[in-house]
C-alpha cells in the first residue's frame, strides 16, 4: 500500500516559472516592440494540456506609446528538423499599470498540440516602453481539456491609455461577467471600459440617457498601445457601434484578445449609461 497512488489527482509539471507575487518585481523585461524567449523546442510530449497563470506591468503606464497590450504565442512542433510548426495559438492580454499583491489576474488552459513546444511574449511594433513579467508559471498536465479558455480580471489590472479615463466595471471575467456598469458621465468624457479577458460567445445589453458624442464602440484592442484609442466609428477593430440613446442588446463572438467599449459623452449633458457584457459558460 505504501507505493498507492491516488488515480484521481492530476500531476501538473512546471515548465516555466518566474517572478513572484510578493515584493519588487523580479521577472524579466520584455523590450519595446520586442519579445522574450519563455521555452524553446520543449518536450511536451507527457502532457494532453497546459496551464499558464501571469501578470505584466507597464513601464511607464499611462504615457503616450507605453504597454497597453501583449500578445502571447504558442507554438508546436513535431519533430526538432523541418521548423515547421504543425500548431499555432495566439492570445492577447491586458497590460497592468502596477503590481499584483492579492488575487489572481489571469488563468488560461488549453490542449497541447505537438510534441515540441515554444512560447514566446510579445509588445507591439510601436510601443516605446516595455513591460516587466511580474510573474509567470506555465505548466504541463495530463488534464484532458476540451478547448483553450483564458480569463483575465480587468478589476485587478487596471490597464491605462493616455488620453482617455478608464471605467471600472463590475465582474471579474472569471464569473462570465466581463463588465458591468451604470455610471454617470461628465460631459464630453472620454472614458474606456475594458472587458475581462474571454474568448467566444458574448450577450451584451447596453442604453444611455443621452445620444453619445461619437457613437458607442465595442473594440478588439489586440495591437493598441497607451494613448493610441479612437473613439467612434474610425477606430480599427469595431465589432459592435451604436448611436442611439434607446436600449440596445446582441450576441457575438470575441476573439482572443483584450475588447473594450469606448465612450464619448453627450459634449453637453453627459448623462447616465448602462452597460454590461456577458461569456458563456466555460466547460
Amino acid at each position: 500500500m505504501a507505493s498507492w497512488t491516488n488515480p484521481n489527482v492530476q500531476q501538473v509539471t512546471p515548465l516555466v516559472q518566474l517572478g513572484s507575487q510578493i515584493g519588487i518585481p523580479s521577472g524579466p523585461t520584455v523590450p519595446a516592440a520586442g519579445f522574450l524567449n519563455l521555452i524553446s523546442m520543449q518536450d511536451v510530449s507527457l502532457f494532453a494540456s497546459y496551464d499558464i497563470n501571469f501578470n505584466c506591468v507597464a513601464v511607464n503606464p499611462g504615457a503616450a506609446g507605453s504597454a497597453l497590450v501583449g500578445q502571447m504565442n504558442l507554438v508546436w512542433f513535431d519533430d526538432l528538423v523541418s521548423g515547421i510548426p504543425v500548431f499555432e495559438e495566439d492570445w492577447f492580454f491586458w497590460v497592468g499599470r502596477s503590481t499584483i499583491t492579492s488575487g489572481n489576474p489571469l488563468s488560461g488552459t488549453g490542449q497541447m498540440h505537438g510534441r515540441y513546444m515554444s512560447v514566446t511574449m510579445f509588445l507591439p511594433p510601436t510601443t516605446v516602453n516595455g513591460m516587466v513579467v511580474q510573474y509567470l508559471n506555465l505548466f504541463g498536465s495530463n488534464r484532458v481539456v476540451p478547448y483553450s479558455d483564458w480569463r483575465q480580471n480587468c478589476q485587478l489590472v487596471q490597464p491605462e491609455s493616455s488620453g482617455t479615463t478608464l471605467m471600472q466595471g463590475s465582474g471579474t471575467s472569471f464569473d462570465n461577467t466581463l463588465c458591468e456598469v451604470a455610471p454617470t458621465l461628465t460631459a464630453g468624457s472620454l472614458q474606456f471600459l475594458p472587458l475581462g479577458l474571454y474568448a467566444g460567445p458574448v450577450y451584451y445589453q447596453g442604453q444611455f440617457t443621452n445620444a453619445p458624442a461619437q457613437s458607442l464602440t465595442l473594440v478588439n484592442m489586440a495591437g493598441y498601445i497607451s494613448g493610441g484609442i479612437v473613439f467612434g466609428t474610425s477606430a480599427t477593430g469595431v465589432l459592435v457601434s451604436n448611436g442611439a440613446t434607446a436600449e440596445f442588446s446582441g450576441e457575438l463572438i470575441l476573439p482572443r484578445s483584450p475588447c473594450a467599449w469606448m465612450i464619448h459623452a453627450n459634449a453637453t449633458t453627459g448623462g447616465t449609461a448602462n452597460l454590461i457584457t456577458v461569456a458563456q459558460q466555460a466547460a
